[in-house]
């Protein structure tokens, strides 16, 4: 009997060890210190249908939930362990749900930053109820996001320099540092 508990025990560790951490979104423009090795994720969410979840991959297994997921567009913005993440899986609902598997969906998150990763543009279709598909881009859209950061969380865009991580290269929010400081300094 004494093998048997051991072994509950031991499966049971792994399986919380296994699951995703649910979090949800900044909502206060508030600067915070931060672990040396956090650094902000800010990704776009936008969707034709209210998802269940949206889960992480990487340093942390991390999970989006429905309160930050529903229809429209939906800026995250995370303090997360910096490192390398994959958006891994999209859950519609109890019985849709997409795994991404694929380099495309690989993004990291800077230490001591913002790191931008993209618009995550998921277009649901249902044609009926035993057909059903979706549309699944990572966009960059960093003009999007600083207007966001401007009008949301203008204390944290002060505070912390914003990179693009996602899918390509990008040097936006350089530029746009660079030309600020441009102007400061006349």
């Amino acid at each position: 009997m004494k093998i048997n508990n051991n072994l509950y025990a031991s499966l049971l560790i792994l399986l919380l060890a296994g699951c995703a951490k649910s979090v949800t979104g900044i909502k206060q423009d508030i600067v915070q210190p931060i672990a040396d090795n956090h650094g902000y994720l800010l990704i776009s969410v936008d969707t034709n249908y209210n998802l269940q979840s949206i889960n992480l991959e990487g340093q942390r297994r991390l999970s989006l939930t429905t309160k930050d997921l529903q229809r429209g567009t939906n800026y995250i913005l995370l303090n997360v362990p910096a490192g390398n993440y994959r958006l891994s899986k999209v859950t519609f609902n109890n019985m849709l749900h997409f795994r991404l598997t694929d380099s495309y969906w690989d993004f990291s998150v800077g230490a001591g930053r913002i790191s931008y990763v993209g618009n995550f543009n998921i277009k649901a279709n249902t044609y009926s109820v035993w057909r059903h598909g979706a549309n699944l881009v990572l966009e960059n859209r960093s003009s999007d996001a600083l207007q966001f950061l401007e009008r949301s969380f203008p204390t944290l865009l002060q505070a912390y320099s914003v990179r693009y991580h996602g899918p390509g290269e990008d040097d936006f929010f350089q530029h746009i540092e660079h030309i600020a400081q441009s102007v400061s300094q006349q």
